[in-house]
């Protein structure tokens, strides 16, 4: 009898001795805790935003969430022995990393084209206003700067409308298109006055009325 309370005694603390090694392995080897839930928030919202402004970067952040989906579901259809949890949470935070990189670079495009539009707000509103204004004086304007000023208007509008509505960056476009075209009748207007200054016009004009005179 002693002998077999001998032997099952040196069994249990075998088994005992190799489940709290195992147990010990284990806790030595898990990985640092992380929340795919919230990672795939994240990860889906910085898609979302991303998607217009810089599709490669929103295609990059999908590539790599897809990736951690799949080291999960791998890794919980493994047989205990095989699964290895570091695989699927080092995919995660490869997710959580390009997420928060991607929603930085926004906030940075945001906080640069809301600069920009606080410096072209009030150069663009005087510079459409001054094509029409020139456009109303006529002096040797034609459709092509009549055109312009026109369309000037209508990017102007559209820009000030793109940023009620929140959409920065096409809303520094447009007013940028308004500013661009507004400067064709502002070009073409300084033309004119320069052909009134030029001494050699003035000269031949003033001889063409001495002649006509005559």
């Amino acid at each position: 009898m002693r002998p077999a309370a001998g032997v099952r005694r040196r069994s249990f603390v075998f088994v005992a001795l190799a489940a709290a090694l195992a147990l010990g392995f284990s806790c030595a080897e898990e990985p640092a805790p992380i929340n795919p839930a919230g990672v795939r928030v994240a990860a889906q919202r910085a898609i979302g935003r991303s998607r217009e402004p810089d599709p490669d970067g929103a295609r990059r952040i999908a590539s790599l969430l897809a990736e951690a989906e799949r080291a999960a579901a791998e890794d919980a259809a493994a047989p205990f022995w095989r699964r290895d949890p570091r695989t699927a949470a080092a995919a995660w935070e490869r997710v959580a990393l390009a997420a928060h990189e991607a929603t930085i670079a926004l906030r940075r495009r945001e906080e640069e084209a809301r600069e920009r539009w606080r410096d072209l707000t009030p150069l663009v509103a005087e510079e459409v206003a001054r094509a029409n204004e020139s456009l109303e004086r006529g002096g040797g304007l034609g459709i092509r700067e009549g055109a312009a000023s026109t369309r000037a208007a209508y990017h102007w509008e559209l820009a000030q409308r793109l940023e009620r509505e929140g959409q920065l960056e096409q809303a520094v476009a447009a007013a940028e298109e308004a500013l661009d075209l507004a400067s064709v009748v502002d070009k073409s207007w300084e033309n004119v006055e320069a052909r009134f200054r030029d001494p050699g016009l003035l000269k031949q004009w003033r001889a063409w009325v001495r002649s006509a005179i005559a």
